[in-house]
């Protein structure tokens, strides 16, 4: 996406209960290693206000053709 100039965003990059104010919630360790994994491939796409409707429209494109390459 960052070839087609179309910014993703990574905005927890660490699942909450590895976060330093909540592990110590966090007391059975290892219980979410699923959710560790899932975290370091999610991402943001862009949407905002002001974000017009071609503009989504080529978001959704970019994104569907990247997908059938996979």
């Amino acid at each position: 996406m960052k070839n087609r100039k179309i910014n993703l965003g990574i905005h927890y990059k660490y699942p909450i209960h590895t976060m330093k104010g909540y592990r110590s919630l966090n007391s059975k360790k290892n219980l979410l290693k699923e959710t560790e994994k899932k975290a370091k491939k999610i991402f943001s796409l862009p949407i905002y206000p002001s974000l017009k409707d071609n503009e989504v429209e080529i978001i959704i494109k970019n994104l569907k053709d990247i997908i059938l390459k996979i």
